[in-house]
């Protein structure tokens, strides 16, 4: 009815690629740092400090969970850069598994 079905989509790749989790990233003009460190409260995988303009992830975690949990953060820094202080946890767990879904499955 309208919509294209010739597009044909390729499924998800089965290793998330550690070159989807950037050293550093630019939101409204601020340059954001991802370091990956063990040095995160021990009931997270990862940290967004809004402060210091950084995320920390987990170092130990295996790449797939880490990427995924880069994702989640990034979500945190989006909504801190957009004048959000309040994040819904599973708001911010649907929005990030979206966008690491997005980049793993995009087209090269």
């Amino acid at each position: 009815m309208g919509a294209n079905r010739d597009r044909t989509l390729r499924p998800m790749r089965s290793k998330a690629e550690p070159a989807l989790i950037p050293d550093s990233f630019q939101l409204a003009g601020l340059t954001w740092r991802v370091v990956q460190t063990d040095d995160v409260p021990p009931d997270q995988l990862g940290h967004c400090d809004r402060d210091r303009g950084t995320i920390r992830l987990r170092k130990s975690l295996p790449d797939d969970v880490k990427t995924q949990a880069f994702y989640h953060e990034l979500v945190h820094a989006i909504y801190f850069t957009s004048g959000r202080d309040e994040h819904d946890e599973r708001e911010v767990d649907a929005f990030g598994n979206l966008l690491h879904q997005f980049f793993i499955t995009r087209e090269a």
